[in-house]
């Protein structure tokens, strides 16, 4: 369920484009979310494409957006197409985002063709001014010391990652000692990002926990961007 608390806490953030993932879009409370929205300057949405039963990727922005031209990873199944979003951002910025969730594949061998696709395409993207942005499920910064604040991204080291601010962005609702750092923004050579801050409450609202509307388990990653050259 989405309720009008989370709406209200997205709301509060005054960003220009919200990024929201395992999205399964359909019901009268997606519906509400974006008559919400709307109501707040929201007025451009978008939403990955899905068969039944798959989490998608949406986007809320007061900026114009349109579906961009890279196409998502397709191995090792469906699951890797609908966790995938890219947009073209208006507005004067020249900005591309996509929004991602790297799906939490359980064997190696899925893992292996799901990164060597994606990094496939990542690569053939550096020359734009791209930032990739959501839960990647692994932590780049996981065995570097904590003076490294940005970091080649591997398999597609003209990306970098950049440490946000905060302790975790997962929190198992199970078992409070997986917490994990899987939620992060990649960006190429010609976009400058700062900024980078995870958020467990906004606008009075727990995001994470039993306690918030939504049994949230990811914080908010925010995060500015714009073209460095």
């Amino acid at each position: 369920p989405i309720p009008p608390a989370l709406g209200e806490a997205l709301i509060s953030l005054d960003a220009d484009v919200l990024l929201l993932n395992e999205f399964v879009d359909g019901g009268p409370d997606r519906d509400a979310l974006r008559d919400q929205l709307r109501e707040a300057g929201y007025l451009y949405f978008a939403t990955s494409s899905a068969p039944p039963r798959h989490n998608q990727v949406f986007a809320a922005s007061r900026l114009p957006i349109e579906i961009g031209d890279i196409n998502a990873p397709t191995q090792p199944d469906s699951h890797a197409e609908t966790n995938f979003l890219h947009l073209r951002l208006g507005g004067g910025t020249g900005l591309e985002l996509i929004g991602l969730r790297a799906p939490a594949y359980k064997s190696a061998g899925e893992r292996r063709a799901y990164w060597s696709d994606l990094t496939a395409i990542l690569r053939a993207a550096a020359d734009r001014a791209l930032v990739v942005v959501g839960d990647l499920n692994l932590d780049p910064f996981k065995k570097l010391s904590d003076v490294d604040d940005s970091v080649a991204f591997p398999e597609a080291e003209m990306f970098r990652a950049e440490r946000p601010d905060g302790p975790w962005s997962f929190a198992s609702l199970h078992d409070a000692s997986r917490n994990s750092r899987i939620d992060h923004v990649l960006h190429t050579a010609t976009v400058s990002v700062s900024g980078l801050r995870y958020l467990y409450v906004a606008g009075g609202v727990d995001l994470v926990g039993p306690e918030s509307p939504h049994k949230g388990d990811h914080a908010i990653l925010m995060f500015r961007a714009s073209t460095a050259l």
